[in-house]
């Protein structure tokens, strides 16, 4: 019986002194703000979401990685979505320093007035930004475009904003 529970101990220490690895998908960040554009007011919904791997090397007091994605939904008066933006970026940070090692972007709508004309990412130090353009087209055909860009930030200490 002993035996049996030095083992569990040591396996429990090993644990901590190894990566630990959290598995987690959260939003931390929601904030609506209100945009005119074209005369027309539109509504700016941005989430942020931290999931999946976030890891460190405790045992080595190493970087840690986490990833996380901001996205901009663009609504109309009723706060239906007409089309959104993501920047997705995997952060490595260690509490003097942080970068942004990975990014990609996403665009899209559903909204049948609506098109994604393009969408492109970049990354630069710790941030990451995605830039979307958008075309709105009206009863009689005529088109407007919209850009639209979001960036992503990591602090130092793993702070996503």
């Amino acid at each position: 019986m002993k035996k049996i529970i030095f083992m569990f101990i040591a396996c429990i220490m090993l644990s901590f002194s190894l990566s630990s690895t959290s598995h987690a998908s959260n939003e931390i960040y929601n904030k609506t703000d209100t945009v005119r554009l074209n005369n027309e007011l539109f509504y700016v919904n941005t989430i942020i979401t931290e999931f999946d791997l976030v890891t460190s090397d405790e045992a080595n007091l190493t970087r840690s990685t986490k990833t996380a994605s901001k996205t901009t939904y663009i609504e109309d008066a009723n706060q239906n979505t007409l089309w959104y933006v993501t920047i997705t970026a995997t952060f490595t940070y260690d509490g003097t320093t942080s970068s942004c090692i990975s990014c990609s972007h996403n665009a899209g709508s559903n909204n049948s007035h609506w098109s994604i004309k393009s969408c492109t990412s970049s990354m630069s130090g710790n941030s990451a930004t995605a830039t979307a353009v958008a075309t709105q087209t009206g009863i009689l055909g005529f088109s407007h475009d919209f850009t639209r860009s979001v960036t992503i930030f990591c602090a130092p200490d793993g702070t996503i904003s």
